[in-house]
Order: structure tokens, then C-alpha cells, then sequence
């Protein structure tokens, strides 16, 4: 089982890249649609590697629901959009990983007083 403390980290950065990811999505090179069903793909084989055997030997199981949730409901901001992803589904799965990194924030602020040394070196996700 992932360390309280490091699956918040973990999960602070990858909510993290997947924003930014969306940030950069209609500014990218490649057509957006393109860009898009990569994002929706990549998001989808995370959830899917959360049942695997290696990363429940690395995560509790609220651990990982708690990550499958997350992804998922970034996922389902997407359907409201035809093709591609929308600037307004990319919006609102923004918010979603916002909430999500805060909450995470929150644990580590409740923790242990290391946490403190952590929580400067995140600054610029929190």
C-alpha cells in the first residue's frame, strides 16, 4: 500500500499533467482531434491499469476507487463533446482535477510535519 503521503504526491502530479495537458490541447500542433483521442486514451488505460496486479500491490483499494473516480469523472466531462474535446468539457475537467489536486493538498496539510517541506515543493500545483 502506497504511503499516504506519496500517493497524494503522485496523484497531485499526474492530475497536474493531465491540466496542463488540457491546457496545451488547442494550442498543440497536431489537429485537436488527434490530441484529444490520445487525452481520452491515455486517461482511459489509466484507469484501466488501477485493476492491475502491479498497482494494487502499490495502492489500498480506496486508493486506487479514489483514482479510477477521479479519472473517470475527467472522462465523462469529455462525452459532452462530438468529436474532439470541447473547450468547455476541457473546462470543467479542469475544475474536476483542481478539486481533486486540493483535496490532496488537504491530506498532506493533515499529516505528518514533513509534510511541510512537501507542500513548499508543490506550491505551484496548490
Amino acid at each position: 500500500m502506497a504511503d499516504p503521503d506519496a500517493y497524494a504526491i503522485a496523484s497531485i502530479v499526474l492530475y497536474s499533467r493531465i491540466w496542463a495537458e488540457l491546457e496545451r490541447l488547442h494550442a498543440a500542433a497536431a489537429p485537436p482531434e488527434l490530441h484529444s483521442q490520445i487525452l481520452r486514451l491515455e486517461i482511459h488505460l489509466l484507469i484501466q491499469a488501477c485493476d492491475s496486479w502491479r498497482w494494487r500491490g502499490l495502492m489500498s483499494p480506496p486508493q486506487r476507487r479514489a483514482l479510477q473516480q477521479t479519472l473517470a469523472d475527467v472522462l465523462h466531462r469529455f462525452a459532452a463533446c462530438d468529436s474532439g474535446i470541447c473547450a468547455a468539457a476541457a473546462g470543467a475537467a479542469q475544475n474536476r482535477l483542481l478539486d481533486a489536486v486540493l483535496d490532496q493538498c488537504a491530506t498532506l496539510r493533515s499529516s505528518a510535519p514533513q509534510a511541510a517541506g512537501i507542500l513548499r515543493q508543490l506550491q505551484r500545483y496548490c
